[in-house]
């Protein structure tokens, strides 16, 4: 191991010590105030991923540096400086996580003047707004003449599993053969599994909707994901095609998989009107997505009405 990757590894192993699952976070915080404790195994992935970020941006920018506690509130500066493009969600989590590597870094080690919050600068972004783009019927139709013409990927086979299901890209990098049931009649229940706050539900499939998940899952069973690939590369697959087709509304709104989520769901809601009546049609699209069934409020954003 180079000595500069020992800022990756301290990091790391100060998360992990800090690192208590089981324990009563609220309580705790209202007793203590400021925590250098981790509590959730997400929260503590979270961390590791931000760490190793921020780690390769020291190794290349301030190699000189290599050792935890000669890290500055100059190089978190230097940092935040370049997140000038991000959201403001973005930011604020950046600056959360940067508080918590100070306190376990702080715990760990036995910095006691470790500072990174004083003389901080917060870059100023803009505000988080609703990404209100959406992939059109054309857009959709020239997305797979494109990928026709293009040989077989996981990213390809990620696009058409969303285009058929509405699903989030999170919850189609976690698919497993075992999730796909075909009932009797040839249609079928596509099963997610611990999503978005924990959430599970089942999404009805078509008949052609099974045929093309036989198609992705092959000769994979169990527990093999059908798109083994990280939701970065996901994404990245799909905006590759969009630029290439010169798609200027999906790109510059910087979406993606959301646009083309709406766009999914809201073919299923008209197509469920004449079925069930508008108000059941409502409630069964945002139980597809994933939401609570009462969910007015993310009508207009996800169906347009």
């Amino acid at each position: 191991m180079s000595k500069q990757a020992n800022i990756g590894y301290q990091f790391t192993s100060a998360i992990n010590d800090c690192f208590k699952p089981g324990m009563d976070k609220h309580s705790i915080k209202a007793s203590e105030g400021s925590d250098y404790r981790i509590y959730s195994y997400a929260a503590r992935e979270d961390m590791i991923s931000f760490s190793k970020q921020f780690s390769h941006f020291m190794k290349y920018n301030f190699p000189e540096v290599r050792q935890v506690k000669n890290i500055t509130v100059e190089h978190i500066n230097s940092f935040l400086s370049l997140r000038t493009n991000v959201t403001e969600k973005t930011v604020r989590h950046d600056i959360s996580c940067f508080n918590k590597l100070e306190l376990v870094c702080s715990k760990k080690f036995g910095l006691r003047n470790l500072d990174w919050r004083t003389n901080r600068i917060v870059p100023k972004v803009e505000k988080e707004r609703i990404r209100d783009a959406v992939f059109s019927d054309k857009q959709i139709s020239l997305l797979k003449d494109y990928f026709e013409t293009r040989g077989d990927s996981y990213g390809k086979r990620a696009f058409y599993i969303a285009e058929r299901t509405s699903c989030r890209v999170s919850e189609i990098a976690k698919l497993q053969a075992r999730d796909i049931k075909e009932n009797q009649d040839g249609t079928g229940v596509l099963s997610i599994v611990d999503s978005k706050g924990k959430r599970s539900r089942d999404i009805e499939l078509t008949k052609d909707d099974v045929k093309l998940f036989k198609d992705i899952i092959g000769d994979k069973s169990g527990s093999e994901r059908l798109v083994p690939l990280r939701e970065n590369s996901i994404n990245q697959y799909l905006h590759r095609a969009c630029k290439h087709l010169g798609f200027t509304n999906i790109l510059n709104a910087k979406t993606g998989y959301h646009s083309l989520r709406k766009a999914t769901i809201r073919h299923y809601y008209h197509n469920q009107i004449p079925l069930v009546g508008e108000k059941r049609a409502r409630e069964l699209s945002m139980l597809r997505l994933g939401h609570s069934a009462n969910r007015t409020d993310l009508c207009h954003i996800y169906l347009g009405i």
